[in-house]
């Protein structure tokens, strides 16, 4: 098994944009109050949204020149890191994501669970990220605030279904460890492998049933 790197500090009464859960609840509100063809308009029109801010990224990333992304061999709390995977029980499943974007937030004895942003629509993701990376900047600690975020939103409608729990095992790639400073870049990024269902019934499933 991998090693695990020790787990990182938060800070006690860590706070965030107050208006956060409130645009949450809009969001899901307004998502769920509506007929289904509208929410399936509503995303096709969030792929559309998606793929516009996806062009943004290309022009920036080809200014930027970056390098390829680094492997590790461990993972730390609050960070943020991709790989493949081959569940367990992906026969029962209704739908899995064979190349999670992870953000740690407990070790397990033989993995760990983490908020998978793909299970999230892109307008959510840029909320949690603009929100993370501000405060992160401010702290000059991005993955301390990172997971102290994760851990005060988890129960909360719009984020608990995007808590998922990995084997060590079921990895069938390196680990991959996104940079901080790209990580508003690369969360945008339509990397999802969704199998069984489209990204847009697996959105339209969480929010229907986690709300």
């Amino acid at each position: 098994m991998p090693e695990v790197n020790k787990p990182t500090n938060i800070q006690a009464g860590q706070k965030f944009n107050p208006s956060i859960l409130h645009r949450f609840q809009k969001f899901l509100r307004d998502f769920l109050r509506r007929p289904t063809h509208y929410r399936q308009r509503q995303a096709r029109n969030a792929l559309q949204w998606y793929f516009n801010r996806l062009r943004i990224t290309a022009k920036y990333n080809a200014d930027k020149n970056y390098k390829a992304f680094a492997t590790v061999h461990s993972l730390r709390r609050g960070g943020l890191f991709q790989y493949t995977y081959d569940p367990k029980w992906k026969d029962v499943l209704p739908y899995y994501d064979k190349f999670p974007l992870i953000i740690p937030i407990k070790m397990t004895h033989n993995g760990w669970i983490g908020l998978n942003v793909h299970y999230l629509p892109p307008q959510v993701r840029a909320v949690i990220f603009d929100d993370i990376v501000e405060h992160g900047m401010k702290n000059k600690n991005v993955m301390m605030v990172s997971m102290a975020w994760v851990e005060a939103y988890k129960k909360h409608p719009v984020i608990r279904g995007a808590i998922k729990r990995y084997l060590w095992k079921h990895v069938t790639s390196p680990l991959v460890e996104i940079r901080e400073e790209e990580w508003a870049t690369i969360v945008m990024l339509p990397s999802h492998v969704f199998v069984k269902k489209s990204a847009n019934e697996v959105w339209n499933n969480e929010l229907r049933n986690n709300k």
